[in-house]
């Protein structure tokens, strides 16, 4: 195989045109951490021209397997790996194979975005061709600028501050705008590693429309921890799992479609439906609200009678209480100086009459005077 000298001749952005999705083919990749065995055997074709989804719990090696298609996982100290990664047939790991070249063809976006701070949103979006060695005249710049970000769906926003910080967007739209950093250097292969966790809905749904629309020209693999995003934005799924102390591996992946349909409709298990049948049929006592129940047999409602002091007195088969706006006054009556008095009942039955006054003298059926 005949290796290509990018310095001797440096490429231009005319050489490199959209469109060109790769395929990208794990076998039999492993990882450690020291001597932390965290990927066991994890083999997952990504098709060109699709969104490929990575999902699963946390721990279960999903990240570290999105850098290692990246090259980024040797970066780390103590890091190691084994396997092969093949983007058209050629492995990214091979001796002859450049760094830059490998990251030129396989960009990646982040969880956290992370703009150049000291540059202009126009300075972020061209850094790339400058990092790589890749030559543009000042028109091909401008048009790779509003084409990059208008593919992120970010030109309309930010077409009239092109020269302020990049730092000064906000968070979705910084996320759209590492998407534009990404896509300027023209990669076979972007990866994105949860780039909507700390995303609100609005943003989460524009970054959603951007992954669909770029699938056209590049392939996509995405980490994500949304069931929902995976099933909207995704063509094909591996799910991860790593049990306790064992290193993660993929248990399962295929079509997205039939993953989650099988999903949906599997049947109960047998310990499922073994535990249903043993609890039987739910109560209807237990289900009803509690304003629906049947009163206790025995129970009567509290009869309310009012005294001279405007207090309520409560008086059930339960006992009695006292309430109203103030404290229970057991001192009422007479004889208490200062307290009006308590009213008496009248002689041969009847509501009781509250005195008008202290020392008031009520007359009684026998002392009121005969009619004339």
């Amino acid at each position: 195989m005949t290796s290509l000298d990018t310095t001797a001749v440096p490429p231009t952005v005319r050489a490199r045109t959209a469109g060109t999705a790769g395929t990208l083919d794990a076998r039999a990749v492993s990882a450690w951490f020291g001597d932390r065995k965290v990927l066991e055997q994890v083999s997952l074709l990504m098709p060109a021209g699709q969104v490929t989804a990575l999902i699963g719990p946390s721990g279960c090696g999903r990240s570290t397997f999105l850098r290692i298609l990246n090259r980024m996982h040797e970066l780390i100290p103590g890091a190691t790996l084994a396997g092969e990664v093949l983007l058209d047939g050629a492995d990214i790991y091979a001796p002859e194979r450049r760094l830059t070249a490998a990251r030129r063809d396989i960009g990646m976006v982040f969880q956290k975005p992370n703009p150049f701070p000291a540059m202009s949103i126009y300075d972020n979006v061209v850094a790339g061709l400058k990092l790589t060695g890749v030559r543009a005249s000042r028109p091909e710049k401008d048009q790779l600028v509003e084409e990059c970000l208008t593919k992120a769906g970010l030109w309309r926003e930010v077409q009239d501050r092109l020269r302020q910080p990049g730092g000064a967007l906000s968070g979705g739209q910084q996320q759209r705008f590492c998407i534009a950093r990404s896509l300027a250097v023209r990669p076979k292969i972007l990866l994105m590693d949860e780039p909507c966790s700390a995303l609100d809905p609005t943003s989460t749904r524009r970054i959603e429309q951007t992954v669909r629309e770029l699938v056209h020209e590049v392939t996509i693999v995405i980490v994500t921890h949304n069931m929902q995003q995976a099933q909207r934005v995704s063509d094909q799924c591996a799910f991860f799992l790593a049990e306790q102390g064992t290193p993660g591996a993929v248990v399962e992946h295929g079509p997205t479609e039939a993953m989650f349909s099988r999903w949906t409709s599997a049947p109960p298990t047998t310990s499922t439906a073994a535990s249903a049948e043993r609890r039987g049929p739910a109560s209807p006592r237990r289900s009803a609200p509690r304003s629906w129940r049947r009163p206790r047999a025995g129970w009567a409602p509290p009869t309310v009678r009012l005294d001279s002091s405007s207090d309520l007195d409560v008086q059930s088969e339960h006992g009695s209480c006292r309430g109203g706006t103030g404290p229970a006054r057991p001192d009422v009556g007479p004889g208490v100086p200062g307290r009006r008095p308590a009213a008496r009942p009248v002689r041969g039955g009847g509501p009781a009459r509250p005195a008008d006054r202290p020392g008031a003298r009520h007359l009684e059926p026998d002392d009121r005077p005969a009619a004339r």
